[in-house]
């Protein structure tokens, strides 16, 4: 579809004069997407490997801020920076575990030499596999045995020391040497010429995006809603992907213990939940069915959701908090490219089964008693309309309000 109005585009603005300035848009992007390639790519391998996936480098990158804080702010700014790090530290060595991140450690480097552009090599890592002759498990056993970072109580302790002999410890530390390595390749190399070559793309599509409505004049276009409020509208209703495969737009409780495995992380049930299933201690959150009373977990509805959505609110036409939305369905994940009303269904936990777990499962009355619930589901009536809707223009208001209401109901 975009190559489509691509070529619809280009063939409009290379016959009419009137937007000769438009002419090199599309090679222009051509040509800075193609630059930016090596850097976009690099930089995420670099991202994923040493700043997400790879603690002991991760961590290592959190004293290199400790170095910067002692060498351009003194006792002072090492102090500060120290005191937040033993903080965080703390809490993060609980649940770190070496032996796995060492697994780990051995993998990525064997990714970084073997789809990472060579360009982007820091010397002291190509001097690090000449050392090991590409035995990766060798090289990441070796910085474990001699790092400090991934044993918790010698971190601890050597934060304790005097700044000088911090500075002395971590400077020389293997995992510390490694990833400053790669942090300074990344800097130096990768994010500085990326960020340069994304500026500039940024600003051609300003241009195109200009372009785009003096060319298509009757098209409409989507404002950037960035940094603001939201909201999205579409109807709660089921869909089917793909052939003979068809969902139902409500789950309910019994799907939970359908999936119950004991002692699994994601599929565990406590077992006051599965008391309350049993004896049907559904209070009046249960909605009646064919096969009877049953809690409503989750629905699916058509609304346009994206990445920061979740936990958004879900109302009904008549302005009832309904749910919250916190995902999408799998073969909708695609609508921050291509919205597709038959595929696309945000996915939502029904209030009604907020509420059981608030007042059966955990017995918090208090909060029940500072809302109000709506039950059964109601709407404004033309009794309660506001003064708003009074007088002549009060009235037209009024019909408008009515029909509004009557459109909404049937969708």
């Amino acid at each position: 579809k975009k190559r489509a109005r691509e070529a619809e585009f280009a063939k409009i603005v290379a016959v009419n004069a009137k937007y000769a300035a438009y002419r090199d848009l599309l090679p222009t992007f051509e040509k800075l997407y193609k630059e930016i390639e090596p850097f976009a790519l690099a930089k995420d391998y670099f991202d994923e490997i040493t700043g997400r996936n790879v603690e002991i480098l991760r961590l290592a990158g959190l004293f290199d801020r400790l170095v910067s804080a002692y060498e351009n702010e003194g006792e002072t700014g090492f102090n500060s920076y120290r005191d937040r790090l033993k903080s965080y530290l703390e809490n993060y060595y609980k649940d770190y575990r070496p032996e796995m991140d060492e697994e780990v450690l051995a993998v990525q480097m064997e990714v970084m030499k073997n789809r990472v552009d060579p360009q982007f090599h820091p010397d002291h890592f190509t001097k690090m596999l000449a050392t090991f002759n590409g035995n990766y498990e060798k090289m990441a056993s070796t910085i474990f045995d001699n790092s400090m970072v991934d044993n918790a109580e010698q971190v601890l302790a050597v934060l304790d020391m005097a700044p000088g002999d911090v500075m002395k410890a971590v400077q020389n530390d293997p995992a510390y040497v490694l990833s400053k390595a790669f942090r300074d390749i990344y800097n130096d190399k990768i994010v500085s010429r990326y960020n340069e070559l994304d500026e500039q793309i940024e600003a051609t599509q300003q241009i195109y995006m200009k372009a785009l409505m003096e060319v298509f004049p009757k098209d409409r276009f989507y404002p950037d809603a960035n940094s603001t409020l939201r909201v999205s509208y579409g109807k709660v209703e089921g869909y089917e992907p793909r052939d003979a495969l068809s969902y139902g737009h409500q789950t309910y409780l019994e799907g939970i213990m359908e999936k119950y495995v004991p002692g699994d992380y994601e599929f565990d049930v406590p077992n006051k939940l599965q008391q309350l299933y049993h004896t049907k201690n559904y209070g009046r959150y249960a909605e009646d069915t064919e096969e009877g009373k049953k809690v409503p977990v989750c629905f699916i509805g058509s609304n346009h959701t994206t990445g920061g959505n979740s936990g958004s609110p879900a109302i009904d036409a008549h302005g009832n908090l309904v749910g919250l939305n916190f995902d999408r369905v799998w073969e909708g994940t695609m609508s921050d490219y291509n919205y597709d009303l038959k595929l696309c269904r945000n996915i939502m936990v029904d209030v009604r089964y907020i509420l059981f777990i608030i007042d059966k499962y955990a017995g918090a009355v208090h909060l029940l008693n500072e809302m109000k619930l709506v039950y059964p589901k109601s709407k404004q009536s033309t009794k309660e309309m506001p003064d708003i809707y009074k007088g002549r223009q009060g009235k037209v208001r009024q019909m408008q309000k009515q029909q509004e209401i009557r459109a909404t109901e049937k969708q």
